[in-house]
């Protein structure tokens, strides 16, 4: 008989459904979709929800996972503790950073600060993305240099932690041709004005304010949100504002491009600089999160918002020897099959143990 595993993620982003569908293969996977919104009322129906799921389902569970650390948690982490079953926790770096002019997270709210240590106090295994999660300076937010990470917000938690990287199928991020334009891209949900300066947006537009000759897309930028920016904002003419693509389309476009830029402000989960490393991009990075440490010594990293236009020069100069050796650091070191044989080692030690 398979081992029963409770699966809590966070959302339905595709890293999570892809987890989900290899644990399927060895675990009687039983999911719980926390919703969103709906205030104090929405809360309260989530939870009494979740509380009757986990007394109908939980009773034969051996083990449970949960993809990020918000509200969505606390029920499992008390019910895990008293039935003895072990939790594990997957954690990214939006999970363990407070920007609150930009991307004001769980640990920005003191009340779901309380709520994130309390689950986190009663799991049996943290599996942060990078060491970033844990630990992290950042040169590039608005309110100045700050510290991030796990050590930082909640310095007295003593859950062990392991780290899982993030895994990315290459086969579905071909690599393009070595000879291209010089031109740059960067991938991002550009929904409206915060996540704009939060995934460096604006420092891109005065980026390609010097450098005219460079040629700039912005991809994922909502409609509503790009006429809104074209009406109170001088967009430079060489910058091109992309609507969000689906991956298909976004594979062949960031095939094209000579550097992805991924000049966050904030903390977040890389993906979209894989996916383009994979690509053949070369990486100007900001000093913020995962990135420089995903971007290894390929490419150029901004140590501030100041250094953005260098590193993309630099970036650019360097592209066409670095097209394939950005692609193996990606394949190599972050593969989705490496990803999940870490997952299941982790999660094997747990029902050993």
């Amino acid at each position: 008989m398979r081992p029963r595993l409770l699966a809590f993620p966070s959302g339905s982003e595709p890293h999570v459904r892809e987890d989900l569908a290899r644990l399927r293969e060895s675990f009687d996977v039983m999911p719980f979709a926390f919703g969103k919104g709906g205030g104090l009322p929405g809360l309260l129906s989530n939870v009494r929800r979740q509380r009757r799921w986990l007394e109908e389902v939980g009773a034969d569970a051996d083990l449970a996972l949960a993809w990020g650390a918000d509200v969505h948690l606390a029920l499992p982490a008390r019910w895990a503790e008293r039935r003895g079953v072990p939790l594990a926790v997957v954690l990214h770096e939006a999970d363990t950073a407070c920007h609150p002019a930009l991307r004001p997270g769980a640990l920005c709210s003191p009340w779901r600060t309380r709520v994130v240590r309390y689950a986190l106090q009663r799991a049996a295994l943290l599996l942060p993305t990078s060491e970033a999660v844990l630990d992290a300076s950042n040169p590039w937010g608005t309110e100045g240099p700050s510290r991030q990470g796990l050590r930082t917000h909640l310095p007295r938690l003593q859950t062990p932690a392991r780290v899982l990287r993030p895994g990315y199928d290459a086969d579905a991020w071909p690599l393009g041709p070595t000879a291209r334009p010089r031109t740059v891209c960067a991938v991002a949900p550009f929904a409206d004005i915060r996540a704009f300066r939060a995934f460096g947006g604006d420092t891109l537009l005065g980026v390609a304010r010097q450098l005219p000759e460079t040629r700039i897309a912005l991809i994922g930028v909502e409609p509503a949100f790009g006429d809104a920016l074209l009406d109170r904002t001088h967009v430079p003419g060489n910058v091109r504002l992309v609507p969000p693509l689906p991956p298909e389309k976004r594979s062949r476009v960031l095939g094209g491009a000579s550097v992805i830029a991924h000049l966050h402000r904030v903390e977040g989960p890389p993906h979209a600089l894989a996916e383009a490393m994979l690509c053949g991009c070369v990486p100007a990075v900001s000093a913020v999160g995962a990135a420089p440490e995903l971007a290894g010594r390929i490419g150029a990293i901004a140590e501030t918002p100041e250094d953005a236009a260098e590193a993309i020069q630099r970036a650019l100069d360097l592209a066409p020897s670095q097209r394939t050796r950005a692609r193996s650091r990606i394949a190599e070191g972050y593969g989705r099959d490496q990803r999940h044989r870490d997952l299941f080692a982790h999660l094997d030690g747990l029902l050993s143990a």
